[in-house]
């Protein structure tokens, strides 16, 4: 069985995973086009795209650290000054059955949680564990 690009099944999936979904650019079923979903939860943002060619990348960016916060006075304006770090992981890929994004939805979060060595990822397109 090969993708097929079922744009109010995945905005269904997406919106039940607790994403907000633009179908701005979503199609009929097997028609070309694309949707985007955002999610946040605390202190990571994580933003999907998926197109009618299966084609899907996931940006994951999460705080780093406490912001650090400073003040400064420009010509008499009084300014707040914020750093703050964050790190990102990107996922990218193309799916090829139906039912690979809904195993995506399910192991996203453990997917983006990398540590400070790398991506937390296992070999989930042969169903393997992590090592």
């Amino acid at each position: 069985m090969t993708w097929i690009f079922d744009p109010d099944a995945l905005a269904k999936a997406l919106s039940d995973a607790g994403f907000d979904v633009d179908r701005t650019h979503g199609s009929p079923i097997g028609g070309d086009g694309s949707l985007t979903a955002r999610r946040e939860r605390g202190t990571t943002a994580t933003l999907l795209a998926v197109d009618a060619g299966g084609r899907v990348r996931v940006t994951i960016t999460r705080q780093a650290g406490a912001p650090e916060s400073a003040s400064a006075t420009v010509d008499g304006a009084a300014l707040r000054i914020l750093t703050e770090t964050t790190r990102t992981t990107t996922i990218a890929g193309t799916l090829t059955a139906p039912g690979q994004f809904q195993t995506l939805l399910a192991h996203l979060d453990r997917l983006g949680a990398g540590g400070e060595s790398g991506p937390g990822l296992g070999d989930q397109a042969a169903g393997g564990a992590r090592p």
